[in-house]
């Protein structure tokens, strides 16, 4: 520890080569559709068991862009993106970013909605008839730059203690 923070966050803290961000993205009217919270540990849903899988979306869409920490919750999931800085051509404005940022999450949004469709039409979606218009997530997202490793380890430090943060972070 050094200065409240794990050392190996300060260690694969790159500010000078990559960007990092922190991504929130809810589920619409916060539902609990991607497990519960029992006895201190998340238990996914058959939906959330597809969330989780559909997590690889963020590492697959440029080889710039990296899942460096991810959290599936009942109702939202949290990821640290890293950018790679040599990936741009110029220094891009933080509005270019955030646009950037919010155009991966609806992606993601989109694939993990198909991959539950998918998944609901394998099971045979128990008796329920499928929507086209099915609505898991809350429109929009939050999107954080971590400009500074005190910034970053407190992300990180969130992430990977959600599960304990339940209570305060529903």
């Amino acid at each position: 520890m050094f200065n409240g923070l794990d050392i190996t966050l300060i260690n694969s803290y790159d500010s000078h080569s990559k960007l990092y961000f922190s991504l929130t993205v809810r589920t619409h009217q916060n539902a609990e559709l991607w497990g519960r919270i029992i006895n201190n540990e998340f238990i996914a849903s058959a939906y959330g068991k597809v969330i989780t899988e559909s997590l690889d979306y963020f590492d697959s869409i440029h080889e710039c862009v990296h899942a460096e920490h991810t959290a599936v919750m009942p109702n939202h999931i949290h990821v640290i993106l890293s950018i790679e800085k040599s990936c741009f051509r110029y220094e891009p404005t933080v509005r270019e970013l955030r646009s950037f940022l919010s155009d991966i999450a609806n992606g993601f949004k989109q694939a993990s909605q198909d991959n539950i469709c998918t998944f609901l039409q394998n099971m045979n979606s128990m008796g329920l008839e499928l929507e086209d218009d099915l609505d898991l997530w809350h429109e929009g997202c939050s999107i954080k730059p971590l400009d500074s490793v005190r910034e970053y380890g407190k992300a990180v430090h969130h992430v990977k203690n959600n599960v304990a943060l339940w209570g305060s972070d529903r």
